[in-house]
């Protein structure tokens, strides 16, 4: 258990204030417990340089597999049509990391369970995931509450030896409440999904290197400390690097040695022959 002190810092694309966690502890999958488990999310460093049919919508979501893998779960709350498109564009998404994570730790890179994209109706509505009260830090509700229904219908959990889970919800946060990754888990909110879909004004590729930057998180990585410390030149490659500003140059972005040395011991990552990705973002 690692304890921690954040600030507050509001965002320049959206306007959410985001806490930058310094460090991050760890805990059980309890929405008492939420305070335990606070995402981190790359726009805390920006200030720094048709529908399916409802038996897809509401399928059985299996949890049996062979090796561990990144599940990419589409949650739809009850009052939100599923988008047409999200499952194709967020599989193109992920498939496009899975590449390029595999170049830069050397051909090792993680496994994408079955089907790639997996799309869950929930039983609350949009608003309900910002306004529950889940806690007495009003910031962790949307978190909490979004993660907490997640595990719910996927039978997962934070730190999950099985899974690295990626979770988005077709709704919003509150201006002051966070969504990022940590503990296994990355959550990204209606404005990622608009973002993967092109729906809004940033390249779609921006929204492929958020997730990215998210992804890390959840497998463990930092922002690196001289760029969070404002010690290093916001210019350098390190600052540059995915888990920094470097998202928001998907794919003409690296990860750092230190990175790369962390995600070749981890048990997510082997060799993997993978196929090209459909969608390119090559700069």
């Amino acid at each position: 258990m690692r304890s921690f002190e954040g600030f507050v810092r509001r965002t320049l694309a959206t306007g959410y204030v985001v806490v930058l966690l310094l460090s991050t502890p760890h805990g059980d999958a309890q929405s008492q417990n939420v305070a335990q488990h606070q995402p981190r999310n790359e726009q805390s460093v920006q200030g720094t340089g048709a529908a399916r049919f409802a038996k897809e919508v509401e399928h059985e979501i299996s949890t049996s597999v062979p090796a561990p893998e990144v599940r990419v779960v589409y949650l739809v709350p009850l009052d939100v049509k599923p988008r047409r498109n999200f499952r194709r564009s967020a599989s193109e998404a992920i498939q496009s990391l899975q590449n390029w994570y595999g170049v830069q730790v050397s051909g090792k890179t993680f496994r994408l369970h079955t089907p790639i994209v997996e799309t869950v109706r929930t039983t609350h509505t949009a608003k309900w995931y910002a306004e529950n009260q889940s806690g007495e830090d009003r910031t962790l509700w949307f978190w909490n509450n979004a993660t907490a229904d997640g595990f719910e219908k996927t039978g997962g959990m934070f730190d999950d030896p099985r899974f690295v889970w990626v979770f988005y919800i077709d709704a919003e946060p509150g201006e002051d409440q966070r969504v990022g990754g940590g503990n296994g888990v990355a959550l990204l909110p209606r404005q990622d999904i608009l973002g993967i879909l092109g729906l809004r004004s940033e390249s779609v590729c921006r929204w492929v290197g958020g997730l990215g930057h998210e992804l890390g998180h959840a497998f463990g990585l930092e922002h690196p400390a001289d760029c969070e410390n404002r010690k290093a030149d916001p210019g350098s490659p390190e600052c540059q690097s995915l888990m920094f500003l470097g998202y928001l140059n998907y794919c003409g972005t690296l990860l750092t040695p230190e990175n790369k040395s962390q995600l070749d011991q981890s048990p997510f990552f082997s060799p993997q022959a993978v196929k090209a990705a459909r969608r390119s973002c090559s700069p």
